[in-house]
């Protein structure tokens, strides 16, 4: 009997919609099952290329040729199933066990999988590992010294440029060149000026007309007014 007479005498049977009822239900149960099947094979891959990753580290650590074996699998997986532990935990836990037992001859042998992977002793392990502090290399403190060095001449330029008030410049051309001496935007944001003066600085090519001794006129003629003016207000 093929697939459509079977559809056909369980349609008469029970009803086209509890069959499809039933069918659906039967075929959810089999997706579910794959899926679960399939995440585990994932999980499995993935954990196994892990352990692969580990003990080719232990090996370069420790110069042995320690293969992949079911009881060392076991052994990694156990830690990393638990969540608490990544592949770079057991790297920590080799360079510090080694750095301590490679050169004593009574402890060398335990250099292994059986010990280094023991779930009683592995965090033990861990906590021993800290980060190594390299030393800066002299061209990298004089980098540094330099870096602050520039940061404190610059606060300084910074402090004598702002002392100096917008209107007391002989010329437009002057004020300008003395905007030109601030290290960077932000400090020159803490000049106070009126907004007309600063939208004069803004205008196209202004700096570059300045410092080719080609001062627009008009800005010449209307700084000396707003300094006028300025002036007049302080008096």
């Amino acid at each position: 009997m093929d697939n459509k007479a079977l559809w056909n005498d369980a349609v008469q049977l029970l009803g086209e919609p509890e069959v499809t009822r039933r069918f659906q239900r039967w075929i959810r149960g089999i997706l579910n099952r794959e899926i679960v099947k399939q995440n585990a094979a994932s999980t499995d891959a993935q954990m196994r290329k892990q352990a692969e990753a580990i003990l080719q580290d232990l090996n370069r650590r420790t110069g042995k040729n320690y293969s992949l074996t079911a009881d060392a699998l076991g052994w990694i997986k156990a830690l990393l199933a638990t969540n608490r532990y990544t592949v770079e935990d057991f790297y920590k836990v080799h360079e510090v066990k080694v750095m301590d037992w490679l050169r004593k001859p009574d402890m060398r042998k335990y250099l292994r999988p059986s010990t280094l992977y023991r779930k009683s002793k592995f965090d033990e392990y861990l906590q021993e590992w800290k980060p190594v502090q390299i030393p800066p290399t002299p061209k990298e403190v004089q980098a540094r010294k330099e870096a602050e060095q520039k940061k404190a001449d610059n606060a300084a330029l910074v402090k004598k440029l702002l002392a100096k008030p917008w209107w007391d410049f002989p010329t437009w051309a002057d004020f300008i060149r003395h905007c030109i001496k601030f290290p960077g935007a932000e400090s020159y944001e803490k000049y106070q000026m009126p907004e007309r003066v600063r939208r004069m600085r803004q205008a196209p090519e202004m700096n570059f007309k300045v410092l080719r001794g080609n001062s627009p006129e008009w800005a010449e003629q209307e700084y000396a007014q707003l300094k006028k003016e300025a002036n007049n207000a302080v008096v």
